[in-house]
């Protein structure tokens, strides 16, 4: 299938998933959120446990919006990088999930 990919460089394209990212940003910093307040109220075994997981989703967290600020000034050479730290931040914060979840399920 065609994707938005095949097109060359169209700037109104690059700036169009800028945004969109921005936006996706967004929902991974509340979900980032969400995870430190059910951390907080687990067990402190469990703290420790996935304490590791949720600084590795925070620092990809942002590691995206420092790419985001730079795709902003120059949209058309950054947004494959972009696209690339906000897999990396997606794949992180849906792991710190799993491990967050089976911990509180283990501590339960």
């Amino acid at each position: 299938a065609m994707g938005a990919d095949e097109i060359p460089g169209e700037d109104t394209d690059a700036e169009g998933v800028v945004e969109s990212i921005s936006r996706t940003l967004d929902q991974c910093r509340t979900r980032i959120d969400e995870l430190l307040v059910q951390i907080d109220l687990a067990k402190l075994d469990v703290r420790e446990e996935v304490d590791h997981q949720i600084n590795v989703a925070q620092n990809a967290y942002l590691a995206a919006r420092s790419k985001l600020s730079e795709a902003r000034l120059d949209a058309a050479s950054t947004v494959d990088a972009l696209r690339q730290s906000l897999e990396q931040l997606l794949h992180d914060i849906g792991q710190a999930y799993a491990e967050v979840d089976a911990a509180v399920k283990r501590g339960e």
